[in-house]
């Protein structure tokens, strides 16, 4: 259910005031069941959310550049401004809201709200500039170095790209997936 869940329903159910709960039921509810993504669960939206990133930005959309095909390019383009984002509020433990509001939430985000103006940076690029491809692997870089440092990865050392997202996406979905056999789920 968890994984079937609409994050902007979790967000808008955990977000701002309850003004009328005199039993309390749904206050415990939002505060204690639903406050955040159980552990196993974060780990799967995480994984997932980076291996888009990656395929996004990092794959698709530098071969729809190298073919000509900007309007292809455009579209693998924003969908990984919006996976890296979502990226961003999973690795800070907040639900995403709807996307009109993805951007605003990242700048009150305490871990990479820098990544917020770096995607600013990005759509102020046009679409043939070879820096949105060097950008994206400065993203790459901040995003990584904060999942060393919350303990989630291991960087690969790799000769070919050591940054390259996917990879490490795996990485947690194999770790999580160990996890569960010792637990015995």
């Amino acid at each position: 259910e968890w994984l079937s869940t609409s994050e902007e329903n979790l967000a808008t159910v955990t977000n701002g005031k309850v003004f009328h709960d005199d039993v309390g039921d749904f206050t415990i509810i939002r505060n204690k069941l639903l406050a955040y993504y159980p552990n196993s669960v974060w780990k799967k939206k995480l994984a997932a959310s980076l291996i888009q990133m990656a395929k996004a930005g990092q794959y698709n959309f530098d071969r729809m550049k190298k073919r000509n095909d900007y309007v292809t390019a455009q579209i693998y383009l924003s969908e990984y401004l919006k996976w890296t984002m979502h990226t961003v509020y999973l690795l800070n433990h907040v639900y995403a809201a709807y996307e009109k509001w993805l951007l605003k939430g990242i700048q009150n985000l305490n871990v990479l709200p820098e990544i917020g103006d770096i995607l600013i940076a990005i759509c102020d690029m046009d679409i043939k500039d070879e820096r949105i491809v060097m950008t994206i692997e400065i993203v790459a870089q901040l995003v990584i170095d904060e999942l060393e440092k919350q303990g989630l990865i291991e960087q690969i050392e790799s000769n070919n790209d050591p940054y390259y997202l996917e990879p490490y996406g795996q990485m947690l979905l194999k770790e999580d997936r160990s996890e569960e056999r010792r637990v015995g789920k």
